[in-house]
């Protein structure tokens, strides 16, 4: 089965004006024998080259870019964070994210979040120093559509968000905005013209980009996103959208 999804990225061009090469990336298509040899190849020749290997199951092993092993720190913030694997991959990246901020309305969701964030957690950071929330876990909200967003001080280097697909999806009703669940995703615009973040990654399903039932939605948030100005009056993001196909018989190392 094929899965199709949204990305919408963002970010500020002037923090960016010395860009490396892109990151190569390799694709395979195999069938289910296929992959299992595929990555079974990947991992003898990582450990013969002497290569971290992909981390286990119930491991975080991040790939050390700095020959010293000193990860470059990243704060981060999201909403309808879910189990927060975006700290997961930025570790298993190489780099020390710092989360500020989180919100997720289930509760056993949030349960796992405070025991990841905790003292020898598996998102566990010392913090740095300056910010609110340095030595501490950060703050989890229960429902983003509450939360007062000026509480937010610190300086966000990359915000993440999920809306609920819901009201998109065409597993759904596809209501839009007739479902309330879809508000959720205009107070995540909010957020980011509040906090302004250096970058930002917003996800949901392919509907929202490509049916014409949501094209006027959808060019509203592009236009909004693309509307932000600082406080010198002057554009702050350059906004790209991607729709992303996934299947699991796609190998991507």
């Amino acid at each position: 089965r094929r899965h199709r999804a949204t990305r919408l990225l963002g970010f500020k061009p002037k923090a960016f004006q010395a860009q490396g090469p892109k990151a190569k990336t390799a694709k395979t298509t195999a069938t289910k024998k296929g992959v299992r040899r595929a990555v079974a190849k990947y991992k003898a020749g990582q450990k013969a080259t002497g290569r971290p290997t992909r981390p286990g199951k119930g491991e975080l092993k991040a790939r050390q870019f700095d020959p010293r092993g000193n990860a470059p720190m990243i704060v981060t913030g999201s909403d309808c964070s879910g189990l927060e694997t975006a700290t997961a991959a930025l570790k298993m990246a190489g780099l020390e994210p710092c989360t500020v901020f989180l919100s997720e309305k289930d509760a056993h969701a949030r349960k796992v979040l405070e025991s990841n964030y905790a003292t020898g957690g598996a998102y566990a950071v010392d913090g740095i120093g300056g910010l609110p929330h340095a030595g501490s876990k950060p703050r989890i909200f229960n429902n983003i559509m509450a939360r007062d967003d000026s509480e937010i001080s610190a300086e966000i280097d990359l915000y993440t968000a999920g809306p609920p697909c819901q009201p998109f999806s065409m597993a759904g009703l596809q209501n839009g905005l007739h479902d309330k669940r879809a508000h959720v995703l205009l107070r995540v615009l909010q957020t980011i013209k509040t906090i302004q973040p250096l970058t930002f990654a917003l996800e949901n399903v392919k509907p929202l980009a490509r049916h014409k039932k949501f094209k006027l939605l959808f060019d509203f948030i592009l236009a909004f996103l693309r509307s932000i100005e600082d406080a010198n009056g002057e554009k702050v993001y350059q906004v790209e959208c991607k729709v992303l196909v996934h299947c699991k018989n796609y190998l991507v190392n």
